[in-house]
């Protein structure tokens, strides 16, 4: 693993990461606040065609913001943990980008439009490209302890997938099991992607408790990359408007769960669900 893929696994530890949108990691007592718009981007290319796109860069803390902007390889492990490396990966697509330029100055409160392109080759095959771009302020001193220290940066990775062709997701429901999820038993679906490009899952499935109550369960929006599987949460819900104060239901098992989750654009992007729950969580 490269020096910069390390650094930014004990960045995680110290501030967290997601990948729900945006990738943030500010460390403690560092100067960082920089925000970025579109927080993903999920593009289409033709082979032999130019994708242009536009990201916008804000500095909300006083003075001037200087950043460093420049692409990484990115991955996800079977528990959805995000590793980024500096090195050009295999199968990788960064040197199909350009970017705008390596550094940009952001005065506070302003707005900055950051252009970038990625210009895939006659040849390439039906796939996805994926990279991240990253922005990243000026290094600073964190303290470890009362004797040590150590420079560490701010970083918020933009990820960009870009299907090239007829690229696509094909995903397949299977085994269904349960988890503990912030303390509560959660049914799980496990999900394969067969095909060449990530999906994500959207949608409700009606389930039946052991009472009889009709409760409704939306997948989580993770995404699962191609050739991969990869368990995701159905989480549940009272039916009916939902607000961020509601509260998951107690489920009664077993649960019997039918419906259609989808994932494409089209009929063909579509998950038929009908599955039975039986075993109860563990005490």
């Amino acid at each position: 693993m490269s020096k910069f893929a390390s650094q930014l696994r004990l960045a995680r530890r110290l501030c967290g990461a997601s990948l729900t949108g945006v990738a943030i990691c500010t460390p403690a007592h560092a100067q960082f606040a920089a925000a970025v718009t579109p927080p993903r981007f999920e593009i289409s290319v033709e082979p032999g065609k130019v994708t242009r796109q536009v990201m916008e860069i804000t500095h909300a803390i006083p003075g001037t913001g200087a950043y460093r902007v420049y692409t990484a390889d990115w991955n996800l492990d079977a528990t959805g943990a995000l590793t980024f490396y500096d090195t050009l990966q295999p199968g990788g697509c960064r040197p199909w980008v350009a970017i705008e330029r390596k550094e940009v100055n952001v005065a506070q409160g302003a707005r900055v439009r950051y252009r970038f392109e990625v210009a895939a080759p006659a040849d390439a095959p039906d796939r996805e490209c994926r990279f991240a771009l990253m922005i990243e302020s000026k290094p600073q001193e964190v303290q470890a302890n009362a004797s040590a220290s150590f420079p560490m940066s701010g970083r918020i990775a933009v990820i960009v997938y870009v299907r090239v062709g007829a690229a696509k997701a094909v995903l397949e429901a299977g085994d269904t099991s349960i988890a503990a999820i912030d303390g509560r038993p959660t049914p799980m679906l496990m999900v394969r992607n067969a095909g060449n490009a990530t999906g994500r899952l959207s949608g409700v499935l009606k389930g039946t408790d052991a009472t009889g109550a009709t409760i409704e369960f939306t997948p989580e929006s993770v995404p699962i990359l191609p050739d991969t599987v990869r368990k995701i949460a159905l989480q549940a819900y009272q039916p009916g408007p939902r607000t961020a104060a509601s509260v998951p239901p107690a489920l009664k098992w077993p649960l019997a769960l039918r419906g259609v989750l989808e994932y494409g654009h089209d009929a063909a992007g579509r998950i038929e669900v009908d599955r039975k729950i039986s075993e109860r969580p563990a005490q």
